[in-house]
C-alpha cells in the first residue's frame, strides 16, 4: 500500500493543482464509470416493462391472441436481466420446461419464497402441455370484468 499524505492547509488562494505541485503528488484526471450508463439501462428496461401494459391491453382487444406468450416471453426475459434474483434455477426449468412443452410464453407472479407461472399455450398444444406438465398444479384462470375482488379472508 502507498502512504498517505495530508497535505497542509495553506491560504485559500493555491488552487488544488498548485497545492498537489507544491506537495510533489502526480495527479492525473481519470474518467470512470460511476453506475450511471446501469441506471440508464434500467430506466430503459423499466420503461418497456410500463409501456407493454398497453401492448399486452392492444393485443387483447384486437383478439390477437396467438401474440400474447410472445409477449410475455419478451417481457419476461427483459424483466430478469434488470436485476440478480428475480430468477433461479427452479424456475428457469420449471419456464424453459414449459416452453418446451407448448407453451409460447408466461409470466413469473408472486414476491419471494413462491409463485406461479401463468403460462400462455395455444390451444392447438395445450393437451400436450398439460400432459408433460402434469406433476404440476393447474389453476382456473379467467379474466375478471370488475377488478380485483378479496375471495379469501384469513382471521
Amino acid at each position: 500500500k502507498e502512504p498517505v499524505t495530508f497535505l497542509p492547509l495553506e491560504p485559500f488562494d493555491l488552487t488544488l493543482k498548485d497545492k498537489l505541485k507544491k506537495s510533489g503528488l502526480k495527479y492525473e484526471v481519470v474518467r470512470f464509470d460511476a453506475g450511471e450508463s446501469k441506471a440508464k439501462q434500467l430506466q430503459s428496461e423499466n420503461k418497456k416493462l410500463i409501456n407493454g401494459v398497453d401492448k399486452l391491453e392492444q393485443h387483447l382487444m384486437q383478439n390477437e391472441l396467438c401474440q400474447i406468450g410472445p409477449f410475455l416471453d419478451n417481457m419476461w426475459k427483459i424483466k430478469k436481466n434488470m436485476a440478480s434474483g428475480i430468477s433461479n434455477s427452479s424456475i428457469e426449468k420449471l419456464y424453459n420446461k414449459g416452453l418446451k412443452s407448448g407453451s409460447t410464453g408466461g409470466k413469473i407472479l408472486g414476491a419471494g419464497g413462491g409463485g406461479f407461472i401463468l403460462f400462455y399455450v395455444p390451444r392447438e398444444n395445450q393437451e400436450n402441455f398439460e400432459f408433460k406438465m402434469n406433476k404440476y398444479e393447474f389453476l382456473d384462470f379467467r379474466f375478471e370484468m370488475h377488478g380485483t375482488k378479496v375471495i379469501f379472508v384469513e382471521s
